[in-house]
């Protein structure tokens, strides 16, 4: 299996109230039907008549490839990177590249890292904006030399493709290396995670400024069952932050998080108890006072989970992936559509009729249906949440499409509800 940078029921009506369980909490497969309505939403229809591929990576002509960004939404267009590609010779394949793109599938390289001594390489994650500017993390580059190839960086990125390192990682003992998780801004101040370094060598959670001035506030690792290695990025929800680590934990297999802005953090849940999810690596999202995610493994089916999780720490299965031809191991995190109904929308890195990946919808009462099966030409092995604009659902895939890499170099799609 091919990874990219590594590696009761009554009580979820009203998660939030529930004390807190000793011991591993029961594991629901659903949701009572009385918080969200009884049948499938209006807008999961399994059929591909939805989709449309925008456009096809490619490493001629110095392209940017294999997108495993989450695409965002700026003024009517979106914007991403690729993990590889344009061109530098400082990397093996490329040190990647951000990228524009109408929601017509007309894309625009914006930038190629790589493209000085002590620049970023190997973005992985989304984008953020402060009043127009792009801040993003790469996993290598920068100018410090306690990594092989760097220990990663933060850069700032004007809509004019002007970029700067304006920090790089492992500049002092202590410090996070090897950022896997994008950024979000609170209040023009940003926030992320590194997937290793800090005190205990576990991963950090810091705090930057536009200007550079970066402060670990929480080391991973501090305590037995703690969280270890985070790759995603973080959910504020009522002056708190909100995460996920891939390892760690009581059972080794992951963790979710809260953190205080002061740094004082506590594990919410360990995963990997019985047939729980294991290994998280999308981002939480709280929806009706409940946060959801997914994680690449565990279930009955041993092939991911959806779980929803009370602030307290109540955690429970909504959906489990991986029978027959459904939909396997969800890389990425959730969206979500509110309205008379709720549904979540995701994307699987395997599964579907091909086993390349798919689109898929699950209802609040955690009925699930495979939305598109990636076939290969169209995409293959999607990392990245989807990106919601009206009715239209905006993605990309780290293989795949007509591009002239082995496997196809990647590709950005839409899925029409």
């Amino acid at each position: 299996m091919r990874r990219l940078a590594i590696y009761t029921v009554g009580c979820a009506i009203a998660l939030a109230g529930c004390s807190r369980a000793v011991g591993p909490p029961p594991v629901p497969t659903a949701l009572s039907p009385q918080g969200f309505g009884a049948s499938v939403s209006p807008f999961a229809r399994p059929d591909a008549s939805g989709f449309r591929l925008l456009f096809s990576f490619d490493k001629a002509n110095g392209g940017g490839i294999t997108p495993v960004t989450n695409l965002i939404g700026v003024k009517g267009m979106l914007y991403g990177t690729t993990l590889a590609g344009g061109g530098s010779s400082a990397c093996t394949k490329g040190c990647g590249t951000v990228f524009s793109m109408t929601t017509g599938g007309v894309q625009k390289p914006l930038y190629n890292f790589g493209s000085y001594s002590g620049d970023g390489a190997s973005p992985t994650q989304q984008l953020a904006e402060i009043n127009g500017t792009f801040y993003g993390t790469t996993e290598e580059g920068g100018t410090s030399t306690a990594c092989p190839r760097g220990c990663g960086a933060v850069f700032s990125l004007t809509a004019a493709g002007k970029e700067s390192v304006i920090y790089s990682f492992g500049s002092y003992k202590g410090d996070g290396l090897t950022p896997r998780a994008g950024l979000i801004a609170i209040h023009g101040t940003l926030y992320g995670t590194t997937s290793a370094g800090g005190g205990a060598n576990g991963g950090t959670l810091f705090t930057i400024t536009p200007s550079g001035h970066e402060t670990v506030i929480y080391s991973f690792g501090s305590y037995k069952g703690d969280g270890l290695v985070p790759a995603a990025e973080l959910t504020e929800v009522g002056s708190k932050l909100y995460g996920t680590t891939i390892k760690g934990g009581q059972y080794g297999k992951g963790t979710a998080f809260r953190a205080q802005f002061s740094g004082k953090e506590v594990t919410l849940h360990s995963f990997g108890h019985g047939i729980d999810g294991a290994y998280p690596r999308s981002r939480l999202i709280f929806v009706q006072q409940a946060f959801y995610g997914t994680t690449i493994e565990g279930g009955k089916y041993k092939r991911g989970t959806l779980f929803v999780l009370s602030p307290n720490g109540i955690e429970g299965l909504l959906y489990q992936f991986g029978k027959g031809k459904d939909a396997a191991e969800p890389e990425a995190g959730l969206t979500a559509h509110v309205g008379t109904f709720i549904t979540f929308y995701g994307t699987t890195a395997k599964g579907g009729a091909a086993g390349k990946g798919t689109v898929f919808s699950v209802n609040g009462v955690g009925s699930e249906a495979v939305l598109h099966s990636f076939a290969g030409g169209d995409g293959s092995e999607p990392f990245s949440h989807l990106y919601l604009d009206k009715k239209t659902l905006y993605g990309t895939t780290a293989y795949g499409g007509t591009g002239s890499c082995t496997g196809g170099c990647g590709t950005a799609f839409a899925y029409q509800l």
